[in-house]
């Protein structure tokens, strides 16, 4: 039966980011570029890659060509490696660490609105597909 007096799961974790903020800032500032490394990670002996800023945002763009399934890989590791496990993780861990670990894959589910979209986008193609640059070629 649900109490009156227990706070929500959303009281609660916006009870910690205001009592920890620097975490949050360390988790704002560092995630982004985390997200990158891990898609470098991805085409790193693949082929040139070239790191593109504008105002706030910045990206990875690679001169590679990929096949469906490394591009699938490129643009889905990265939500899957910061968000799916810390996500999960926060299921097994207690308090202010589980916490931070759903601040984790929030924030980076948001980081990764473009790779969800892109995803979308591979799974529609053949599975013979090569991509270059982000562009689907036959």
């Amino acid at each position: 039966m649900y109490d009156i007096n227990t706070p929500s799961l959303i009281y609660k974790i916006l009870s910690f980011i205001s009592n920890h903020k620097i975490i949050i800032y360390i988790t704002i500032i560092a995630m982004p570029v985390i997200h990158e490394l891990f898609h470098i990670a991805v085409i790193f002996n693949k082929g040139d890659f070239s790191i593109t800023f504008k105002h706030f945002f910045f990206w990875i763009t690679s001169n590679a060509e990929m096949s469906k399934s490394r591009y699938f890989t490129f643009a889905f590791f990265p939500l899957f490696i910061l968000s799916a496990i810390p996500f999960i993780l926060s299921f097994f861990t207690f308090n202010n660490l589980a916490y931070v670990f759903r601040i984790i894959a929030l924030y980076n589910l948001i980081i990764s609105a473009a790779d969800i979209i892109n995803t979308i986008f591979i799974l529609s193609k053949p599975n013979k597909a090569i991509f270059y640059r982000g562009i689907y070629h036959t």
